[in-house]
């Protein structure tokens, strides 16, 4: 495909998907309280959110990088996504034929998540294999998503009972069971290829120096960061402020791979891990002991006293205790931090620290000329450095690392 129509197909898509999410949002504000009414918009608004950033994303890639299969995969995962969102909405209104929007929205979905799960750790970030012998594992997850779209498809749902799940296209009398085994196949073959595809990620990342390293971390910071506010969405799902953050954290994914493909050299990866620890690790230390003196010490204070002016200054109490910790435990969660996951950066912030302490006492040029080049050597680990002083006018070198 030439790279101008690539370009035009990878939009073309990608304004599709707009167009979708365009009319889920008008089906919202028209049908909100039919809605409402028949159990809200349920997973659909992720749906939503997966088909406006997905696709952009695959767009750009593609348009600039048509040969990368990550762009199209973006894509295709929109695609799913923006079916199965606004299937789920217009099944919500109480308008749409139940064997329809049951039918359809039992297999639309799986394009979406399995694609996202299986095939981009597997082909991150260049769109290929890391190596030949994993040529298996690709033809495995295509055959896992296959065999359980297809399955789904063509599953007879005999339960007439329930008309949401009843197949109204591909009747097939009497293959139930042959059709579950298949579909329980297919989703055990996608299982292990989501295993398989995170070790070859890791692999890669144990094997790759420079941009691709870089490429990596962003893509597997945004992957574990989804993962875990999206469990802790589901767990704490009587949590407002959660549910939104876990909502929000859709679109990491496809920013963290932009961002990797595209501009990696604009921020620090490494920076925004050790924050993302530091402040994570603070926020927890720091709710627990607001927890525990509203609850702790306010239970032990109700006892002995009542009314809600000992309550107010309870809490009062706990939220100056928080504020007056935050500096201190930042710091000794950052030392933690430091020690424990980045100990060469540790390690040369002391020999900086030693050195300088010893600067304020030492008068001798030669000793010091020799200290400043350990010091660098140690520190910054150059290949060669030479250390050059200007005396009577004239530039002299007066030591060097090889």
């Amino acid at each position: 495909m030439k790279a101008r129509t690539a370009s035009l197909l990878a939009w073309a898509l990608c304004m599709l998907c707009v167009l979708v999410v365009a009319a889920w949002v008008v089906l919202l504000m028209v049908h909100g309280p039919s809605i409402a009414d028949h159990g809200g918009v349920g997973l659909s608004h992720q749906g939503a959110l997966i088909a406006l950033t997905f696709p952009a994303v695959g767009a750009l890639i593609a348009s600039y990088r048509h040969d990368n299969a990550i762009g199209w995969i973006f894509i295709a995962i929109g695609v799913s996504a923006a079916g199965w969102a606004l299937n789920e909405l217009y099944g919500a209104t109480g308008q749409a034929d139940p064997g329809w929007n049951g039918y359809i929205q039992s297999w639309v979905w799986v394009p979406a998540w399995f694609g996202m799960i299986t095939f981009l750790p597997l082909l991150f970030p260049d769109g290929r294999l890391p190596s030949p012998r994993w040529r298996p594992i690709a033809w495995l997850s295509g055959l896992g998503l296959a065999l359980t779209v297809v399955s789904a498809m063509v599953h007879p749902y005999p339960d007439v009972d329930n008309s949401a799940y009843r197949n109204i296209l591909v009747y097939l009398p009497g293959t139930s069971g042959w059709i579950d085994l298949t579909l329980i196949t297919g989703f055990a073959l996608s299982f292990l290829s989501t295993i398989a595809a995170v070790v070859a990620l890791v692999k890669r990342f144990r094997w790759s120096r420079g941009e691709q390293r870089q490429q990596i971390k962003w893509f597997a910071y945004a992957g574990v960061a989804t993962l875990v506010l999206g469990v802790g969405r589901s767990v704490l799902a009587t949590n407002w402020v959660l549910q939104a953050v876990g909502i929000v954290s859709i679109p990491l994914i496809p920013v963290a791979t932009g961002v990797a493909i595209f501009k990696h050299r604009l921020y620090d990866i490494d920076r925004i891990i050790n924050r993302t620890l530091v402040y994570g690790s603070l926020t927890v230390v720091l709710t627990l002991v607001y927890i525990g003196g509203v609850v702790g010490v306010g239970g032990l204070v109700r006892e002995v006293t009542s009314g809600s002016r000992s309550n107010n200054l309870v809490v009062a109490a706990s939220t100056l205790a928080v504020a007056a910790l935050f500096r201190p435990a930042r710091d000794r969660v950052q030392g933690f931090i430091d020690r424990r996951f980045y100990r060469s950066r540790y390690d040369a912030a002391l020999t900086l620290a030693d050195f300088s302490a010893r600067l304020r006492d030492q008068i001798d040029l030669e000793t010091l000329t020799s200290e400043l080049l350990v010091v660098v050597g140690q520190t910054m680990r150059p290949a060669h450095a030479s250390l050059w002083l200007r005396a009577g006018g004239v530039p002299r070198r007066r030591g060097v690392i090889q």
